[in-house]
């Protein structure tokens, strides 16, 4: 399984799409397939407390360029 695939990275119209998107739609629409409906995890880790453990700087790195096996330009800049 590539997450990559799933996800859509690369696919500029799907992020082009999200521009309108709220940040929940956005999580719904990508984050789930990954993360679970809950974000209790299932191929990618719980998102649950994951501010604790990492700051807004971070996350925000991690959506937008991925790295270890999240795929990155999920989400629109302006979205981060």
């Amino acid at each position: 399984y590539e997450g990559k695939e799933i996800a859509g990275e690369g696919d500029k119209t799907a992020q082009e799409d999200q521009g309108d998107a709220s940040p929940e739609e956005i999580s719904k629409g990508d984050c789930v397939t990954c993360h679970g409906e809950d974000y209790e995890g299932v191929s990618g880790p719980k998102l649950k407390g994951f501010g604790d453990r990492m700051d807004t700087a971070a996350i925000k790195e991690k959506i937008e360029k991925g790295g270890n096996g999240m795929p990155g330009g999920l989400v629109p800049p302006e979205k981060l």
